[in-house]
C-alpha cells in the first residue's frame, strides 16, 4: 500500500515528495510538493513487489449469515447477490469462497480501488484474477488495439474539446469564445455520464443529466449550441482511437464490434452498489455462458450517484441475474452501543452486532471537549470539507499529527488561490490573498446566485472557508501552499479528518461527527438525493469499533 511507502525529499529542493500521477501515461512518480512554485523535482516509483499472504480458514467461526453463503455457493450453481452491512466480513467472505472455488476453472474478483485490487491479488488464490473493473476493460482493449498501451489520458476528453475552442478562437477572437469556453466542464462531464449511463447522445438524454447533476454554463450561451457540442465530443471521442481515457475502458468494450470482453467461469465483484449501468453491463458481457457471477454490495452505503453510479444497481442486478439474495446483517466492526444507535437511527436497515461485541458507547460532546480527548488513531468526519480544516490545524499546532483524507481537494484549493493570484496580482503576501479571495467569492456568488446556481455557490464558499482557515498563523503564499501540500493527503497517519464519502470503507476506534446538523444536506430535494445522504449518514454512523461523538455548537 503506498501510505507504508517512506516519502523521499525532492532532489533539487529537499521538500517532501508527493506521489503522483502521469497525465498521459497514467503511471505513478515521486514529484516534488513545490511543484505549484516551480520546483520539478522527480523520482521515479517502484510499486513494491506483491507478498503473498497464506489464508488460514481452520478454527474460524462464521456467522449464521456467512454460512448459510458459503453453503449456497458449495452446493449450487446459481448467481448469487450478498447484501453485506457495513464491516459484515465481506472481503473475508470472498477470499473463503475463492479459497473454496474449482482451481481449474477461470476466475476473477473485481473491486474499484486498485489499492483493494493488490491486496485481494496478496490472498487469493493464484488462479484468480484480481483487478479493478477498468484495468480489465483497458486489458480487452489493448488486444484489439495494442498501440494504446503508453497512450491512456484522462485528460482525452479536454484535448479534443481545446482544440476545437482554438479554431474558435482563430475565427472569433478571445473575447467572444469566453462564454463557450464557461460550458467546457459541464460538455466534458455529459459526455462521460452519457457514457456511463448507456444513454445515446440525444437531446433528451442530455437535458436528463444536465437536470439530474446540477450542470451549468453561461446564462448568454443557447442550449442548442451546448447540445450541438456535446453531441459533436460524444461521437469525436468514439472515433478518436489515438488515446483512451477512463471511459473508453469500458465504452469501448461495449460498442466497439472489434473489441472482445475476456470471459471468466467465476466472476466475484465487490462493492457492487457503485457499479454504473455501463459496469453492470460489463461485468455481465466478462462472464462465460455456463459462468456464474456472485455480487457484494449493500445499497445503504450507495453515496456516488453524483458520479453516475446506478443508485438502484443492487435491484437491477438481482433482476438481470435472477440471482439467489442472501443477507450479510452481522456486522464484525461495531461496538453494541454503535449497532443499537444505528437501529434506532434506521429501523429498515438489518444490522447486528456480535454477542460479544464491546459495548461501547454513543455520545454527544462540546468542542471544548473534543479537543482534549481526540488523539492519533482517531476518525474525524464531516458532510462538508471545510469544517475540517481548523480542527486539524489546532492538532498540528499542538505536535498531534494529523491529515485531512483526499489529495484532489488539495489540488481543487491550489488552483483557486492561483486564479485569485492572477485576476487580483495577490503573489506578495497572505493578506493580498485574503484581500482577493474576499472580491473574488463576493462576484463569483453573485453571479451564480443570479443564475440560480445555488450548489455550486455553496461549493465555492466551502473552498474560500477552507482556504482562509489554511492561513492561520502564516505570513507568506508559498508557506500556504505548502501546508496544503502537506495536511492534504491519503495516508492515515496521526488523526485522520475526511469528509464522510471520503471515509467510505475506513474505520477507527473512536469517531467523531463535526457538525451533524450538516446531515443530511439542505439541497436534497429528489427522492433519490434524499436517500444518498440517508446513506452517507449510515456510512457515517457505521466507522467506529467502539465509540461515536457527536461533537455539538457551544452555546
Amino acid at each position: 500500500m503506498d501510505n507504508q511507502i517512506p516519502i523521499p525529499l525532492c532532489p533539487i529542493c529537499k521538500s517532501k515528495m508527493i506521489l503522483r500521477t502521469a497525465r498521459k501515461t497514467g503511471r505513478k512518480f515521486w514529484g516534488c510538493s513545490r511543484f505549484s512554485k516551480g520546483c520539478r523535482g522527480s523520482r521515479s516509483y517502484k510499486k513494491p513487489a506483491l507478498q503473498r499472504i497464506e489464508m488460514d480458514f481452520s478454527n474460524i467461526i462464521l456467522s449464521k449469515y456467512q454460512q448459510d453463503a458459503l453453503d449456497f455457493f458449495l452446493q449450487s450453481e446459481e448467481n448469487m447477490l450478498l447484501e453485506a452491512t457495513a464491516g459484515s466480513g465481506k472481503s473475508f467472505l470472498l477470499m473463503l469462497l475463492l479459497h473454496n472455488s474449482d482451481k481449474n476453472k477461470k476466475s476473477a474478483l473485481l473491486s474499484f480501488n486498485a489499492d483493494i485490487a493488490r491486496s485481494n491479488a496478496s490472498k487469493a488464490p493464484e488462479n484468480v484474477r484480481c483487478s479493478t473493473i477498468s484495468a480489465l476493460g483497458r486489458n480487452n482493449v489493448l488486444k484489439t488495439y495494442p498501440h494504446l498501451k503508453n497512450k491512456v489520458d484522462k485528460f482525452k476528453l479536454h484535448k479534443i474539446l481545446d482544440a476545437y475552442y482554438d479554431k474558435l478562437i482563430e475565427q472569433s477572437g478571445e473575447e467572444r469564445v469566453k462564454p463557450y469556453k464557461s460550458a467546457r466542464n459541464a460538455i466534458i462531464n455529459l459526455v462521460d455520464l452519457l457514457k456511463a449511463n448507456l444513454f445515446t447522445a440525444s437531446e433528451d438524454n442530455i437535458a436528463k443529466l444536465k437536470e439530474k447533476h446540477s450542470l451549468e454554463w453561461d446564462s448568454s450561451l443557447k442550449q442548442d449550441w451546448v447540445y450541438d457540442t456535446v453531441k459533436w465530443l460524444h461521437y469525436s471521442s468514439i472515433q478518436d482511437k489515438s488515446m483512451i481515457d477512463f471511459s473508453d475502458m469500458i465504452d469501448m468494450c461495449l460498442n466497439d464490434n472489434e473489441v472482445n470482453c475476456e470471459k471468466f467461469d467465476l466472476l466475484l465483484v465487490d462493492e457492487a452498489q457503485d457499479l454504473s449501468p455501463s459496469f453492470i453491463e460489463f461485468v455481465q458481457r466478462s462472464i462465460k455462458q455456463t459462468g456464474r457471477i456472485i455480487v457484494v454490495g449493500d445499497r445503504y452505503q450507495s453515496i456516488y450517484a453524483f458520479r453516475a453510479a446506478d443508485s438502484k444497481a443492487m435491484d437491477n442486478l438481482k433482476n438481470s441475474l435472477e440471482a439467489k439474495v442472501l443477507p450479510l446483517s452481522m456486522t464484525y466492526r461495531n461496538s453494541k452501543a454503535v449497532v443499537e444507535n444505528i437501529n434506532q437511527r434506521f429501523p429498515h436497515i438489518k444490522h447486528e452486532a456480535l454477542s460479544n461485541a464491546p459495548e461501547g458507547k454513543v455520545d454527544w460532546i462540546k468542542n471544548s471537549t473534543f479537543t482534549k480527548i481526540v488523539k492519533e488513531g482517531d476518525m474525524v468526519l464531516c458532510r462538508n470539507n471545510a469544517p475540517l480544516v481548523k480542527p486539524a490545524l489546532m492538532l498540528l499546532a499542538e505536535g498531534i499529527k494529523a491529515v485531512i483524507k483526499g489529495k484532489e481537494i488539495g489540488v481543487d484549493l491550489e488552483r483557486l488561490i492561483e486564479k485569485v493570484i492572477k485576476s487580483f496580482h495577490a503573489e506578495e503576501d497572505i493578506a493580498s490573498l485574503l484581500a482577493g479571495l474576499e472580491i473574488y467569492e463576493r462576484e463569483e456568488t453573485a453571479k451564480l446566485i443570479k443564475l440560480k446556481y445555488v450548489a455550486s455557490a455553496d461549493t465555492l464558499s466551502d473552498k474560500v472557508e477552507a482556504i482562509v482557515a489554511m492561513t492561520y498563523g502564516l505570513k507568506t503564499i508559498d508557506q500556504l501552499l505548502d501546508r496544503i501540500a502537506t495536511i492534504f493527503s491519503e495516508t492515515q497517519q496521526g488523526v485522520t479528518f475526511s469528509s464522510i464519502h471520503k471515509a467510505k470503507g475506513l474505520e477507527a476506534e473512536n469517531v467523531f461527527i463535526l457538525k451533524p446538523e450538516l446531515m443530511p444536506s439542505k439541497r436534497a430535494i429528489t427522492d433519490e438525493d434524499i436517500q444518498q445522504e440517508e446513506n452517507c449518514e449510515f456510512v457515517a454512523l457505521s466507522r467506529p469499533k467502539l465509540n461515536l461523538f457527536y461533537v455539538e455548537k457551544e452555546t
